[in-house]
C-alpha cells in the first residue's frame, strides 16, 4: 500500500506545484445518502469541541500550539493557550506540544450525542499521542505562513 500511496502523493505534489485546478470528486452515493443523518448532530455541536482542551502544570508557555494550529483557533493569553471555538479536531496542538502539557477530555456536548459513531471513534482521551515522524512542527508553521500569505 505504501508504494502505491507514494506514487499518488508524487502525482498530487506535482499538480500542486503546477497550481493545477481540479474539481473535488463527487460524493459516493452512500455518503450522499447518509451524510446529513450522520453528520448533522456533529455539525450542531462542532463549536463545543475545543472546550475539551486544557493545559496542565507542564505548560512552558512556548506558544507552539498557536503557531501550528491550521485554523488559527489558539491564541496566547496570559502566557497560556486559549481555544476560540473554531477547532476541527486535528490534534496538532496535542501531538506537537513539547512537554505534553495540552490535554483533551471529550466535551460534554459530544458525550451527549451518544451515537454509534461517537462510541466507535475512541475519542482522543483514549488515543495515544502521535504525529507523523516525517513532519516536524516547523513544517506545519511554514505551511501555515504560506497559506496566510496567499490570503
Amino acid at each position: 500500500m505504501i508504494p502505491y500511496m507514494e506514487k499518488k502523493i508524487d502525482k498530487i505534489g506535482k499538480e500542486i506545484s503546477e497550481k493545477k485546478d481540479r474539481a473535488y470528486p463527487p460524493m459516493a452515493w452512500l455518503t450522499r445518502k447518509l451524510y446529513s443523518k450522520l453528520m448533522t448532530p456533529y455539525m450542531e455541536v462542532e463549536q463545543e469541541y475545543d472546550k475539551g482542551f486544557y493545559t496542565d502544570e507542564r505548560c512552558m508557555e512556548c506558544g507552539i500550539c498557536a503557531k501550528i494550529c491550521p485554523t488559527q483557533n489558539i491564541t496566547i493569553q496570559k502566557k497560556h493557550p486559549v481555544w476560540n471555538h473554531k477547532c476541527h479536531g486535528c490534534m496538532a496542538c496535542v501531538a506537537y506540544c513539547p512537554t505534553k502539557a495540552i490535554q483533551f477530555k471529550t466535551p460534554e456536548a459530544y458525550e451527549k450525542l451518544n451515537t454509534a459513531i461517537s462510541k466507535r471513534l475512541c475519542l482522543p482521551e483514549k488515543r495515544k499521542r502521535y504525529h507523523n515522524p516525517f513532519i516536524k512542527a516547523t513544517d506545519l508553521m511554514i505551511d501555515k505562513q504560506h497559506i496566510e500569505s496567499k490570503r
